[in-house]
């Protein structure tokens, strides 16, 4: 009994061993990843659009918001629930907000290396009738209820690839706007954190020589409660 109780007591040791020098570096990395931003100039939305056929590098049935300079394709799977709020059947043309309601008088862009881009959105809209309003509850636009001017308003966060305006191209277009587009240019960049390694390297040895303090005298009381039963 006493060997297994030994046994099983070594195991936990080497357990907890391993897991408190890995707790050590997970708590100070070596690597360090920063995100910087910068001014990426400016474009100016001129209008949101379907494409109608393949054609690298789009695909049928994107959105496409799109530019005087470039054309910002929406990923596929955003592209999917977009589409019926673009398309839908209204007299007026949406008009673009911040998440606060605000007036968008430029939309932020931002673009990451690898030519990715994020933007967040919100279209709005002052229906005329019930059938205006069942259309854009169906697509899960919600009544702003704190300015009680009967806007509805779906806020969206859009992603996909920025591209050169390409040529040759046809596109559905549902509505125009003009909207300037400023364009932030995300950057991350990463570096050895050389405070860490020197720490961690000097800071190993010592937790390691306090686990192996430690396994020993628990080994010890454990043989003393062994003896002692």
């Amino acid at each position: 009994m006493k060997k297994l109780f030994a046994f099983f007591s070594t195991g936990l040791a080497v357990l907890l061993l391993s897991g408190c020098t890995a707790l050590l570096w997970e708590m100070s990395p070596i690597v360090k990843t920063h995100d910087r931003e910068r001014d990426d100039g400016i474009d100016t939305l001129i209008a949101f659009g379907r494409t109608q056929a393949d054609k690298a590098p789009l695909q049928k049935g994107q959105v496409v918001m799109m530019g005087e300079r470039y054309w910002y394709v929406v990923d596929r799977d955003i592209s999917d629930y977009l589409l019926p709020i673009l398309t839908i059947n209204l007299p007026q043309p949406y008009t673009l907000t911040n998440n606060k309601g605000k007036r968008l008088t430029e939309l932020p862009v931002t673009r990451q290396e690898n030519n990715r881009f994020e933007s967040n959105l919100c279209l709005n809209y002052t229906p005329q009738n019930a059938t205006e309003t069942a259309q854009l509850t169906s697509r899960k636009f919600e009544l702003e209820k704190l300015n009680k001017s009967g806007i509805y308003s779906r806020c969206i966060t859009v992603k996909g690839m920025i591209y050169s305006k390409p040529t040759g191209t046809q596109a559905d277009y549902h509505f125009q706007t003009r909207v300037p587009i400023k364009l932030t240019f995300n950057v991350k960049t990463t570096e050895l954190n050389a405070e860490a390694i020197s720490a961690n390297i000097m800071l190993t040895p010592l937790t390691l020589a306090i686990d192996l303090i430690w396994i020993p005298l628990y080994m010890i009381d454990s043989a003393i409660n062994t003896r002692s039963n």
